[in-house]
């Protein structure tokens, strides 16, 4: 009798065993590029007030433009203080080859020191450059020699494109790093998508087959404003950087979030196994004009849904008048509505982003087309004179 339940046992756990071994393990992590090249005090606060949300930062340390080489200044402290890994990034603009091993590491080692020597949990370096398809094998054989001069604890990583996967070469490149990171966003005309969800599924399911090793997918956060000439060229593509370079006729093209969060939501039932964790290109910041707010993309990691909730609310000045300002209190980044007023208001005027119109049914003020209100922001959108009281605050979905 206890031989057979000793052999029912195991036949039991050899079950449970095999069960576990087929359960679709949880995606691991969830991570935020941080891409400033100068720290300001918005992003020293976004990083201290995100920490919960992300299990560690992709952090670019140093750009390769041209023959320049620019060092980041990032807040060693602030990185330091929350106790997340942390990996240094180098960005290669361009397509131009990679700058020689040798040069390169006169650069990242004293940096490798100084991070490591302000506290940071520095796990690895990361190189963000797009190749040309033609020369991945080039490529991987400057990996194979950067690698042999960093310090053998540290991971190496790269970014991958979706255009390698149609390379035999591909191969050999991710052969010579610890993981990857697949980028499905702005990956084609800056001008068309910023996001295709089906495309990026695709892309993600093909790279998985390709790897051997653990990879992520870099997903957006973002927008951009773009410029195109008369023969529908792309000009200009307006990102993070404070300086603008699109005309007026530029416009703006954003990631779509409900997009994003339909991608996570068929990649969960249907997840690679070497598929560990997303990318988020890049970390919310307050005052960053294109990038996403830190409460909607929350809600995206968080599968929340995605609506818009605007309230109005009204001050009464000591003259009469009642200011007019607006509140985004939803899940999602929006353009801001129209607000038709009561027929009782007859003056007032518009501010900022708000024109004041006059419609049959009396004043509406109308948001400029490129207006956007983030979650959890305000934006003051007039004033007016009325014969009644107005409602100290009504909402507008």
């Amino acid at each position: 009798m206890t031989a057979m339940r000793a052999a029912l046992a195991a036949i039991v756990w050899s079950l449970i065993l095999a069960a576990g071994c087929h359960r679709r393990p949880p995606v691991d992590f969830h991570e935020a590029y941080i891409w400033q090249r100068q720290w300001t005090a918005a992003v020293v606060s976004a990083v201290a007030a995100q920490q919960g949300e992300f299990a560690g930062w992709r952090v670019l340390g140093l750009q390769l433009v041209g023959s320049d080489v620019i060092e980041t200044r990032p807040d060693l402290a602030a990185l330091a203080g929350p106790g997340k890994p942390v990996r240094l990034v180098v960005r290669i603009d361009g397509a131009r080859g990679p700058l020689a091993v040798p040069a390169l590491l006169a650069r990242l080692s004293p940096l490798i020191v100084r991070w490591r020597a302000a506290g940071l949990d520095l796990t690895g370096i990361e190189i963000d450059h797009d190749c040309a398809t033609s020369a991945l094998a080039d490529y991987a054989s400057w990996l194979q020699q950067l690698r042999r001069g960093l310090p053998g604890e540290l991971r190496l990583s790269i970014t991958a494109l979706p255009s390698w996967l149609d390379s035999p070469a591909l191969d050999q490149l991710l052969a010579t790093v610890d993981d990857s990171v697949l980028q499905v966003h702005a990956v084609e005309r800056p001008d068309r998508s910023l996001f295709d969800g089906k495309q990026a599924r695709q892309w993600t399911l093909a790279f998985a087959r390709r790897t051997q090793h653990p990879f992520a997918v870099a997903l957006p956060a973002y927008g951009v404003r773009v410029d195109t000439d008369a023969q529908g060229r792309v000009s200009a593509v307006d990102a993070e950087a404070d300086i603008e370079r699109s005309g007026a006729g530029g416009r703006e093209l954003r990631a779509d979030p409900r997009e994003v969060a339909r991608f996570l939501r068929q990649l969960a039932s249907d997840r690679p196994e070497n598929l560990r964790g997303y990318l988020w290109f890049r970390l919310p910041v307050a005052g960053d004009r294109r990038g996403w707010s830190a409460a909607m993309l929350g809600a995206v990691i968080a599968a929340t849904p995605l609506e818009s909730h605007f309230v109005v609310r009204g001050t009464l000045n000591a003259g009469g008048s009642v200011d007019l300002a607006l509140r985004n209190l939803g899940t999602l980044d929006a353009p801001p509505p129209a607000v038709d007023l009561p027929a009782h208001c007859r003056l007032g005027d518009a501010l900022g982003r708000y024109r004041l119109q006059s419609t049959p049914a009396g004043l509406r003020l109308a948001p400029d087309a490129d207006a956007w209100l983030p979650v959890g922001e305000t934006m003051d959108i007039g004033w007016v004179r009325c014969a009644q009281t107005l409602e100290r605050e009504w909402v507008i979905r």
